[in-house]
């Protein structure tokens, strides 16, 4: 992990900037998750940029038109890459889509996967099919475990955590970890 305060997190959530916000319906369990990754990132002192918007990162809307020094990145519920990103050598980041690892030894795939690891990114996470909320690695449980000084878990043994907890009772088929 490359010193604190050198590179720029990014967390993409879809709807709202509280994380105890009830009425999103049944998307409010994954917005959540994913605005409670920025809390964790930023409490082992990084700094990071939230956006919590429908718009992506890219559009003018959400000030952020290339995430420059990227290192880590969580969020959610688009199909295909958004080309905006400079990673970092070690980035590691998690987009939460029911296909974001689909096609991705196709050379023309924009699935979230395919797009990162082209584009640079050294660890992520994608869903080849449907694995419903409780069957991603839980981005903010990813970062708990892998940036805490005390817990110092590695890559693998924080997306495996993060995989199989207490929110998701299962280590899901439908995923695959790309270190």
């Amino acid at each position: 992990i490359p010193p604190v305060g050198t590179y720029t997190a990014y967390v993409d959530a879809r709807y709202n900037d509280n994380p105890d916000d009830d009425n999103l319906g049944g998307y409010e369990p994954m917005d959540n998750v994913v605005l409670r990754s920025y809390d964790e990132i930023v409490n082992n002192g990084w700094n990071c940029i939230k956006d919590y918007k429908e718009d992506r990162f890219g559009n003018p809307t959400t000030g952020v038109i290339i995430a420059t020094n990227a290192i880590w990145y969580a969020g959610w519920y688009t199909g295909d890459y958004e080309d905006v990103f400079q990673w970092k050598t070690g980035a590691v980041g998690f987009h939460v889509y029911s296909g974001s690892a689909s096609d991705i030894r196709a050379t023309t795939s924009q699935s979230w996967v395919a797009g990162m690891l082209d584009k640079g990114i050294t660890g992520t996470s994608g869903a080849v099919a449907e694995p419903y909320t409780t069957g991603y690695i839980m981005p903010d449980i990813f970062f708990n475990r892998f940036l805490s000084p005390q817990k110092r878990f590695n890559f693998a043994e924080a997306c495996y955590s993060a995989c199989h907890s207490e929110r998701s009772e299962r280590i899901p088929w439908d995923c695959f970890v790309v270190p």
